[in-house]
């Protein structure tokens, strides 16, 4: 007998994650109901614990098997009772101007309170059914969720990419129109940039360099192993030096920044692309101005600088067939997992405020883990 309720990770206060019981809604014939396996823990949710918003359950990043599902759900997605399946932040109405036009997170409809944020970890608690966030034992399937089935083979902790993997395609190959053997930088060695590495190899990209700090070194020791040309630490290299020592002196044709907060790496890749060539930003700065950028340097050198934010649907199904094919040990990323009661410590883990000597990559929430004494 299926239990009557959910315990979930709610953040109720700046820091402050407790666990509820949220009673578990019917489940009708076009919407279903997630028992969550895993949830991956990110930046954006490292964000998310220091402000003070109307409480929410965390996750957006979750995979998990249908425990129920209407029968119009189950042909629109194409999945059934019993299936594994990665979870799409956004809600999608599919009709607006906005998810006509390919918008990842501008979904516009007003179903759901004419919400400006229509994504799962971004509805409040209060909003009916409210189990609408991964950090938790179930979670609510609305009929304007996207998921994708995970192919038998598929390790959990690798399933647990799906997100961050579909983000890696989108941002390093499909909107920069990444050629094969192009020469691109990924600057930035965190989980999302390691997967970039993963999505050019895959997209028969040419030289691959990516950068990091001295703390960054293991993760740098990852992006050799899945594939990337040559590794820069930037407090110990000039970048530019080392982009034209990788490439030849051609420098880059694609720039993709990934770092959070920092701007330097910004007129780092103004620096390294070639003339002509493309800038992808994907590293929020939350606010902050770039100094030493100059716009005259992209009007002079014909360069396309472009920002992205989140990834297609399109890009999800491509990052299922790459986890499918398992041609990359993707599994080197996965670096923590936590059980529900610790939610807390995985952010924490994950930002770096906790450090228990292993390098944070990729950090989960195991709702079903049992909590060590």
């Amino acid at each position: 007998m299926r239990a009557r309720t959910s315990r979930a990770a709610v953040l109720t206060a700046p820091y402050t994650l407790e666990i509820h019981d949220v009673p578990l809604p019917e489940i009708g014939e076009d919407d279903a109901l997630l028992r969550v396996e895993v949830c991956g823990i990110s930046g954006s949710d490292v964000h998310k614990f220091g402000r003070d918003v109307e409480p929410f359950i965390l996750g957006h990043e979750p995979v998990g098997t249908i425990e129920a599902i209407g029968p119009v759900a189950s042909q629109r997605w194409g999945v059934q009772a019993g299936d594994r399946v990665g979870v799409e932040p956004a809600l999608r109405c599919g009709k607006c101007a906005a998810c006509r036009a390919g918008e990842n997170m501008g979904c516009t409809d007003t179903r759901l309170q004419g919400l400006s944020v229509r994504a799962h970890a971004s509805l409040p608690l209060s909003l009916e059914p409210r189990l609408w966030g991964g950090c938790a034992e179930y979670m609510y399937l609305d009929r304007d969720a996207m998921v994708h089935k995970v192919p038998d083979g598929v390790l959990l902790a690798e399933a647990a990419l799906l997100n961050p993997l579909a983000s890696a395609i989108e941002w390093s190959v499909l909107v920069p129109e990444t050629r094969m053997g192009a020469d691109v930088v990924v600057l930035g060695a965190g989980q999302r940039g390691l997967l970039c590495v993963a999505a050019l190899r895959e997209a028969g990209a040419g030289t691959i360099v990516v950068t990091g700090l001295r703390r960054d070194a293991h993760k740098l020791e990852v992006a050799l192993k899945l594939g990337a040309d040559r590794v820069v630490c930037v407090e110990d290299e000039d970048v530019f030096d080392a982009v034209s020592d990788a490439t030849g002196g051609t420098m880059a044709d694609v720039v993709i920044d990934v770092t959070p907060n920092a701007t330097q790496p910004i007129v780092d890749a103004i620096r390294v692309v070639k003339r002509g060539g493309t800038i992808i930003l994907a590293g929020v700065k939350w606010g902050k101005e770039v100094p030493g950028f100059v716009s005259d340097q992209l009007v002079i050198r014909h360069i396309t600088m472009r920002g992205v934010q989140a990834a297609s649907s399109d890009s999800f199904a491509m990052a299922m067939r790459v986890l499918e094919r398992g041609r990359h040990p993707l599994h080197l990323l996965h670096s923590h997992s936590f059980p529900l009661d610790r939610a807390a410590d995985a952010i924490r883990t994950l930002s770096g405020e906790l450090d228990d000597g292993t390098p944070a990559i990729s950090v989960t929430i195991n709702p079903s883990m049992e909590v060590r004494a």
